[in-house]
């Protein structure tokens, strides 16, 4: 709700954003309940992450692109071909 949009439950209609992390990662090693956010947020490699959902769709699965959405290789070809815009190599 900090961007002013619905959020905070599961109900038809509503965003549903997620991820699923792979907590046997050894990027997340050892970490506990209690500092387990802080590991996410500033350890976790992107190995760790296995699936994400953006509005309730699937955007990685088993860590590599949903099926449907653009592959990985296309991914890094745009954003390189805008960085070289942005940057005036391109």
């Amino acid at each position: 709700t900090s961007l002013g949009l619905a959020g905070g439950r599961l109900a038809p209609g509503d965003p549903a954003d997620f991820v699923l992390l792979d907590l046997d990662d050894p990027s997340l090693a050892g970490a506990v309940p209690e500092t387990l956010l802080a590991g996410v947020l500033f350890g976790a490699s992107a190995r760790a992450v296995r699936a994400t959902w953006v509005a309730g769709a699937p955007v990685v699965v088993d860590g590599r692109a949903a099926p449907g959405r653009p592959s990985d290789e296309a991914v890094v070809a745009g954003f390189r071909a805008a960085m070289g815009r942005l940057w005036g190599a391109g």
